[in-house]
């Protein structure tokens, strides 16, 4: 149960009639909890980590954006910045064997620091009008979640030290195709997207 909530700040300014830049400053907390298990030979251990919370205040994004003189197409560059946090949480954790009769044992209690990234992303996209009535989207995102191998995992739960979960998250690539028809006194939209699996 880990959420990340994010604000920003930011402004836009017009160069000219075709070209438009913007700027925003943001701000990421990460908050939550989650649990992992590990089986050693014959032991199952289960350690919780609670109270995690972390904010940072060091990413930026930038957007450009262009448009033809003549209005028929359109073109958009979006670059997030990546960010590393270092958030604290407590442990607690439990343990048992796989022999007859077992108890469940505490593994008593510590603190932890966590390290992960919210990782770069690039999105470029774009629209031109094949017809008076009929204008076609299309976007492209590339978001870096190969650089999470790991979460890390810094301190202990009792006299046990913790160690990291592995990710080994790939890479994630979404398109987006779109269309938009004006003939009605509505106009009509049709769009798809696919997300690959990270």
């Amino acid at each position: 149960d880990l959420s990340i909530t994010e604000a920003a700040i930011g402004a836009g300014y017009w160069l000219s009639p075709e070209f438009r830049v913007g700027l925003s400053w943001r701000m990421v907390h990460v908050g939550g909890k989650f649990s992992t298990v590990r089986y050693t030979g014959s032991t199952l251990a289960e350690v919780d980590v609670d109270n995690i919370s972390a904010t940072r205040f060091n990413a930026w994004k930038l957007g450009l954006q262009y448009e033809e003189p003549a209005h028929r197409w359109g073109l958009g560059l979006a670059l997030r910045t990546s960010i590393s946090f270092t958030a604290s949480g407590d442990t607690s954790g439990r343990y048992e064997t796989n022999s007859a009769g077992s108890a469940t044992t505490s593994l008593g209690t510590g603190t932890t620091e966590i390290r992960n990234t919210f990782p770069l992303q690039v999105s470029i996209g774009g629209w031109t009008r094949a017809t008076e009535l009929l204008r076609v989207f299309w976007q492209y995102d590339f978001t870096n979640y190969s650089k999470d191998a790991a979460l890390e995992l810094n301190g202990s739960v009792g006299a046990t030290p913790m160690t990291n979960v592995p990710q080994n998250w790939k890479n994630m690539n979404v398109l987006r195709l779109g269309a938009e028809y004006t003939r009605f006194f509505l106009p009509l939209r049709f769009g798809y997207s696919y997300t690959s699996q990270v």
